[in-house]
């Protein structure tokens, strides 16, 4: 249920642009609407999909907006609406309509949320989300007991193939009872575009027992 207040809608958002269309992102701007708390923005490939939550991608303060993780040489249709302090959303904007790169040049986005499962003595988990990107092909694994490297200048202890489920996983089975390590994973596109940057993530293997 949505409680809306008594002060009138924004207006509508007018100077709807689509700049800088690569093969995985593309910038969104458009004109300041005086009053607006904020814009919602709303995506597509169908223009004549409706301004609704299942085409919500975005909720910014200011009039730009940086979608990522796009397809290869794929039209997507945008509209913009401007929202008030009291939750009231104005009429969305027109369409501006764009196509993505047809090469793919851009690496994958940094994997999300990863994280470590203690499992065994011997055994350690690693969890993260798939990557948005539909062509991603495989995941590097490193693995380090220094916390400022986690082996990035090491070769990968892993090449993990893509699930298809929301959560990836690897499970370390080589690992030392008692120690701390430290785990980064990269995506790989199937042209070869590696991610660089991983979130670090730490776990620590049981102690054996006595």
């Amino acid at each position: 249920m949505r409680i809306k207040g008594s002060a009138a809608a924004p207006a509508r958002v007018t100077g709807l642009q689509l700049v800088e269309p690569s093969d995985d992102r593309m910038t969104v701007r458009w004109d300041a609407v005086p009053g607006a708390s904020h814009y919602h923005i709303f995506r597509s490939v169908d223009p004549d999909e409706p301004p609704t939550a299942h085409s919500w991608v975005g909720r910014v303060a200011k009039s730009e907006f940086l979608d990522t993780g796009l397809n290869l040489d794929t039209v997507y249709h945008y509209r913009v609406a401007a929202v008030s302090v009291a939750n009231q959303q104005g009429e969305p904007s027109a369409i501006a309509k764009a196509r993505t790169g047809s090469k793919n040049l851009a690496p994958p986005s940094p994997v999300p949320e990863l994280g470590i499962v203690r499992q065994a003595p011997h055994r350690l988990m690693v969890c993260w989300r798939k990557s948005p990107e539909s062509d991603v092909a495989r995941y590097f694994v490193y693995r380090s007991t220094r916390p400022n490297s986690a082996g990035e200048n090491d070769p990968p202890i892993a090449t993990v193939s893509p699930s298809g489920y929301y959560l990836e996983h690897f499970v370390d089975e080589t690992v030392s009872a008692g120690q701390t390590y430290y785990y980064r994973v990269v995506a790989e596109d199937w042209a070869s575009n590696r991610q660089t940057q991983s979130p670090v993530a730490a776990g620590t293997s049981p102690k054996t027992k006595p």
